[in-house]
C-alpha cells in the first residue's frame, strides 16, 4: 500500500463502541501531492476513462464521428470539491487499513453532478481473523462551527451511521448492491466471508466508519459529543470509528487540484 501522508493525531477518545480521533496534515505540498496521486485518479476513474476513450476511438471511423467524440471529451464536467473529499476518505482508509472497495461509485452516476443515494463507503476490512463488512459516511465541511451542522439531523452523519448499523431494510439494499458488484469477481470470497460473519453475529460483526473532512483548525468538539450520541444508537455493533481529517488547503480551492492547476496555500 502507498504510505499514508505525514500527519499528527490532535485528539482522540472512546465512547464504547465508538472510537474517535482528529488527524491533521500540516504540509500543504504533501497534501496536494497525495490528493493528485491517489484521490484524483480514483475520483475521475482514470482507468475506466482510458478504456472508454479507446473503445469510442475505435468506433469513430468518420470525420464527423471523430469531431463529435472530441467534443464529448473536451466538455467533461469537472467533479466537485465534496466529491474529492469522498475520494480522499476512500484512499486514506485503503492506504492505512487495507480496505477493499469492490466498485468505484463514480461509475454509477447517470448525470455529471449527481449525489448518489445510499452509503458513501461500502467495502471490506480485515478485522480479527478475516474480512468484515464496512459501511460508512463521508462529510466535507468548512463550517466554522464545531461540530459542523452536517453532523446533525436526519441527513447528518450521526443519523446516517446509525442507519447503516441498525436499519435492516437499508442494510439489505446495501448487500444487494454489494453482491452484484462482487459476483464473479476476485472479491466474491471476501463477500461470502463478511456476510457469514454478519449473519452469524445477528448483525453485530460489522464495521461502521464515519469520516469528517475539514479545512479548519483541529477541535475535539467536532467529534466528542457526536461520538457519545452515536454510541447510544449503535451499542450492539462491534466496531464503530469516527475520523476527522484536517487538511491545510481550503476546500474551496480543491477544484484547482482536479483541473491540474495550482491552488494558493
Amino acid at each position: 500500500m502507498p504510505p499514508l501522508p505525514d500527519h499528527t493525531i490532535e485528539y482522540s477518545g472512546n465512547s464504547a463502541p465508538v472510537t474517535w480521533r482528529g488527524r491533521r496534515i500540516a504540509d500543504v505540498e504533501r497534501f496536494k501531492a497525495y490528493a493528485k496521486e491517489r484521490a484524483v485518479p480514483r475520483l475521475v476513474d482514470a482507468e475506466d476513462r482510458a478504456e472508454l476513450e479507446a473503445d469510442l476511438n475505435a468506433l469513430a471511423t468518420t470525420d464527423y464521428a471523430t469531431e463529435t467524440l472530441s467534443s464529448l471529451l473536451r466538455n467533461t464536467t469537472r467533479p466537485q470539491s465534496w466529491e474529492l473529499g469522498e475520494s480522499l476518505a476512500e484512499t486514506l482508509l485503503e492506504d492505512e487499513h487495507g480496505v477493499r472497495w469492490p466498485w468505484n461509485h463514480a461509475r454509477d452516476k447517470r448525470t455529471p453532478k449527481a449525489s448518489l443515494p445510499g452509503k458513501d463507503l461500502i467495502g471490506f476490512i480485515e478485522s480479527g481473523t478475516g474480512f468484515a463488512l464496512l459501511f460508512g459516511e463521508v462529510k466535507s465541511s468548512s463550517d466554522s462551527g464545531t461540530p459542523p451542522n452536517l453532523m446533525y439531523g436526519p441527513d447528518g452523519m450521526i443519523s446516517q451511521l446509525a442507519e447503516a448499523a441498525c436499519d435492516r431494510p437499508e442494510q439489505l439494499c446495501l448487500l444487494k448492491w454489494l453482491r452484484r458488484r462482487c459476483k464473479h469477481t476476485e472479491l466474491w470470497a471476501l463477500f461470502e466471508q463478511a456476510i457469514t460473519r454478519f449473519l452469524n453475529s445477528r448483525g453485530c460483526d460489522i464495521v461502521i466508519w464515519g469520516v469528517l473532512v475539514r479545512d479548519t483548525s483541529p477541535n475535539e468538539r467536532d467529534l466528542k459529543a457526536r461520538a457519545a450520541a452515536l454510541a447510544t444508537k449503535v451499542s450492539t455493533v462491534n466496531r464503530v470509528e469516527l475520523d476527522a481529517w484536517y487538511f491545510p488547503l481550503p476546500i474551496g480551492q480543491w477544484e484547482q487540484l482536479l483541473e491540474g492547476g495550482e491552488a494558493e496555500a
